[in-house]
């Protein structure tokens, strides 16, 4: 199974080549965001669905029938008014109505859209996602400073196809460097027959010493520019790949150069004008390779520099993905009651299984130590007297389906992306929306009641004021999972049960700021609950 995911670029929806943007009205414009907005949900299912197949070990197959794309239903416009003409002032207030609605409707695509592609990769954290935005707009810069200023240069949206520019750059400015070498030569060449010719003229070598050294000199200079010659020449590529090469060549231009000083000295003091021409073209000819190898150097370095930042994101994803196949596994009620997933949850000690927490390190007992309402804020300091709290502020979704459990493992939007304006279809066709609700009892219970064999979601955000490990304690009727930050801390048994309080203990991680808070429940017959409570005391 391949350990990257597969790059999806140039996959999404575009307009077709035969329109503009400006041409479209205000519905063709909303058609084709619905249509960029299916396809963006339908790359995250596939994306999401080859995660989870890493995750779980199983077939990509199988995770793609288990998972929905997080798609909300949309509204549908009514085109006979925005379309007719409006011919008064009631006519112009339905239109106005109606526009304000597509309005609207079309923000919450762009919302979506941009929560989904930002989501794309989970394994590439923001702040990795910025340092390759940054080794980008560095790259971009020394290049500009470098001369390498081509407008394809400027086109690369993503690190991938940056790193490939540079390289295919760097090719082009050493095949550039060994066409100016070659001038160079041929330009020194020409000298040398011209200064041999105008010694035999003015009466034959031994009597033109000063010629004779100079010819030397220009002879040698002829030489290194054959070596630098000889260093790069062949494939390019394979002339990056050893940069030594390059780095020789140039060293061989350097020598040339100095050596051109005296030659040109010589030349002028015996008015040869003619070899003098030639040989400062060479000079300007070497100048101009030195300056080509120079860009190739940089080019080079800045693509591997992207490409190690693209090794490191392949890395991240990695580690997450063996995160997330440690705390599967911890998460579930059979792996003990009483487990402390802290470390893991920073990504630390994936390679270890904690063992269970001794009595001695246990939070103390839920009865006689909760206090209720937890709210939704957690603060540093402030007068604690009891331990516990449970969180009582939720978001809702539901019911979908789960008659004889046939959805047990079937992956819906909420698990996938959180749009709290979003609508989805569940049971029987119902339109779903969230809805929120503030509970006075542990136990989260609608006093409307739940119904049989269904599954319901919630949503909510803590926010604590500095990073913090804490226990929880979660209960349910019948089975439920629970996710902080996107990470898996629970997972009740199969089996239809009753609910209880303190079925369950994990001691999670909570960042700085706000931890995002989802629970999954499932129910049988009869009664359907959930509750989370927390320990606010941080010396457990």
């Amino acid at each position: 199974m391949a350990d990257a995911l597969p790059d999806f670029s140039g996959a999404l929806h575009s307009l077709r080549e035969d329109v503009e943007v400006s041409d479209l009205d205000v519905l063709e414009s909303y058609a084709e965001a619905l249509e960029l907005e299916k396809e963006i949900a339908e790359l995250y299912r596939e994306v999401r669905s080859i995660e989870l197949s890493q995750i779980q070990r199983q077939s990509l197959k199988r995770s793609l029938r288990q998972t929905l794309p997080p798609v909300s239903e949309r509204w549908n416009p009514d085109r006979r008014i925005l379309n007719a003409r409006v011919k008064d002032g009631d006519r112009l207030a339905i239109y106005q109505e109606e526009l304000q609605k597509l309005m609207q409707e079309s923000d919450a695509i762009v919302s979506n859209a941009e929560e989904l592609l930002h989501s794309l990769l989970p394994g590439l954290p923001d702040q990795t996602k910025e340092v390759q935005r940054e080794a980008m707009r560095r790259v971009l810069h020394e290049m500009a400073e470098q001369g390498i200023g081509s407008e394809e240069l400027e086109a690369p949206e993503n690190a991938h196809e940056m790193a490939t520019v540079l390289e295919k750059e760097a090719v082009r400015k050493l095949e550039e460097s060994e066409s100016s070498l070659k001038q160079a030569l041929g330009e020194l060449e020409r000298a040398e027959e011209l200064m041999g010719a105008g010694r035999v003229n003015a009466g034959g070598e031994s009597n033109d010493i000063a010629g004779r050294l100079a010819e030397e000199t220009l002879t040698n200079m002829t030489e290194h520019v054959v070596s630098a010659i000889e260093a790069i020449s062949g494939e390019m590529e394979n002339s990056l790949e050893n940069v030594g090469k390059v780095r020789e060549a140039m060293g061989r231009i350097d020598e040339a150069l100095a050596s051109a000083g005296d030659v040109n000295s010589e030349l002028q003091a015996r008015k040869a004008d003619e070899p003098l021409l030639h040989t400062e073209e060479a000079v300007r000819a070497l100048k101009t390779a030195d300056r080509g190898m120079d860009a190739a150097l940089h080019a080079a370095a800045g693509a591997a520099r992207l490409r190690a930042e693209m090794r490191d994101g392949a890395s991240s994803h990695q580690q997450r993905i063996a995160q997330q196949q440690v705390l599967q596994k911890l998460a579930r009620a059979e792996a003990g009651t009483y487990l402390d997933l802290t470390r893991q949850m920073k990504g630390e000690d994936l390679e270890l299984v904690p063992e269970p927490v001794p009595p001695e390190h246990q939070p103390p007992p839920i009865i006689g130590n909760f206090s209720g309402e937890a709210g939704r804020k957690l603060v540093k300091h402030g007068g604690i007297s009891a331990t516990w709290f449970h969180v009582n502020q939720w978001y809702i979704l539901g019911p979908y389906d789960n008659r004889g459990r046939m959805n047990l493992q079937r992956v819906y939007p909420p698990e996938s992306a959180i749009d709290l304006d979003a609508e989805y279809l569940g049971k029987n066709g119902a339109r779903l929306t969230w809805t929120y609700d503030s509970f006075v009892e542990e136990m989260v219970a609608p006093s409307a009641g739940w119904g049989e064999y269904t599954i319901y979601y919630g949503f909510t955000e803590l926010f604590f004021e500095e990073d913090a490990d804490r226990w929880i304690a979660v209960g349910s009727d019948d089975r439920s999972d629970l996710w902080i930050n996107d990470m898996p801390v629970w997972r009740s048994s199969n089996q239809l049960k009753r609910w209880s309080i303190d079925e369950g203990f994990r001691k999670v991680h909570f960042k700085k700021g706000r931890n995002k808070v989802v629970f999954r429940l499932e129910n049988g017959w009869h009664n359907l609950g959930f509750s989370l409570l927390i320990n606010a005391k941080p010396k457990y």
